[in-house]
């Protein structure tokens, strides 16, 4: 399963759809309703179901919103549908926004449900590493479009550990191979793992100092200006949602399993349990330790460093991450909705 949600021809999606974009922001319907669409990155998965949650449990339909998502899939369009007005948020994660921001989009986190990063690298335990201080003599099959996999290279020394880059087509090779790695989201890859009787090694990149928030919901900046009423609805109907999915998730599951056939009832408990564990949430008192879709700009000027470091963004000019998020929507910054 590729989980690498890359978004391809930024610079010239960006100018084209600048020429020919159209105007489809939230639009009322006779009954004074908003219609709403949010873009995913990816198919239906756990990583999305808090958004499904407000979807499913009527928390949109209550502040005056019938939401549409779309699902994405491989380079899932997020960044271009959101420059051409065709929907009015989407899901992506924070060093993706960053480096949006850099090739030219006016796109903004409002609100990050997953506080740590599932980006992991999967080991057979035939191989004796335990840990990324043995990582070495060893195969990985990664995209190297993602900034994790240079972040990685760069930190570990791989150039000097005898480790080699392959491409990432399938699981097929970590399967056969007890010499590859895999890159990986912790809550999918290790379960397809263990369904072929591979009990594998979980090395989560977030321990190297690589940890950007995952699923934020964005907007574009012309969205936010025309019509904040929408997007703080939008925020805390999100935020609910999560917490909803966090704490009950079952009806949910069954919406996304109905929605992704690659997706079991099975898949998604064992996903969710490492959603909650990113989410930094207390199964005592059924919250998170957090608010959930709590961000800082801390969190945003360190990926943004090290994306500048690796390469993965060019200007000097620290407002590149600094505007990358916006905290303004955040329950603690939020006035009351009238329903």
């Amino acid at each position: 399963m590729n989980h690498t949600r890359l978004n391809h021809w930024w610079c010239f999606g960006l100018l084209l759809f600048g020429l020919i974009g159209c105007s489809e922001s939230a639009v009322p319907s006779k009954d004074g309703v908003e219609k709403v669409r949010l873009q995913l990155n990816w198919v239906p998965e756990a990583e999305h179901g808090g958004f499904y949650a407000a979807l499913e449990h009527g928390y949109y339909e209550q502040l005056g919103l019938e939401v549409e998502i779309i699902p994405g899939g491989v380079s899932a369009p997020v960044t271009q549908q959101l420059a051409m007005n065709r929907v009015q948020f989407g899901v992506m994660n924070a060093d993706w926004v960053v480096m949006g921001r850099n090739s030219g989009a006016k796109i903004q986190a409002l609100m990050a449900p997953i506080q740590d990063s599932p980006r992991c690298i999967l080991v057979r335990p035939e191989s004796g590493i335990t840990n990324f201080g043995n990582f070495q003599n060893i195969t990985v099959a990664a995209k190297p479009e993602d900034p994790f996999l240079e972040f990685s290279k760069r930190k570990l020394v791989w150039d000097q550990k005898n480790v080699t880059i392959v491409p990432y087509l399938s699981m097929q090779a970590f399967f056969t191979n007890q010499n590859y790695a895999q890159q990986g989201y912790s809550f999918s890859e290790p379960f397809l793992a263990k369904a072929q009787g591979i009990d594998p090694v979980v090395l989560m990149v977030s321990e190297l100092g690589y940890n950007p928030y995952t699923s934020c919901l964005v907007a574009d900046e012309s969205l936010i200006r025309s019509n904040p009423t929408l997007v703080r609805k939008f925020v805390q109907a999100s935020i609910r949602g999560w917490e909803k999915y966090l704490a009950d998730p079952e009806a949910t599951n069954r919406r996304i399993a109905g929605l992704n056939a690659d997706q079991s009832m099975e898949s998604l408990a064992f996903a969710l349990d490492d959603v909650r564990k990113l989410s930094h949430w207390d199964a005592e008192t059924k919250q998170t330790t957090l608010p959930m879709g709590s961000m800082t700009d801390q969190r945003f000027a360190e990926i943004g460093q090290a994306l500048r470091e690796i390469g993965f963004i060019s200007a000097e000019d620290d407002r590149v991450f600094q505007r990358a998020v916006n905290l303004s929507f955040l329950p603690d910054s939020e006035a009351p909705i009238a329903k």
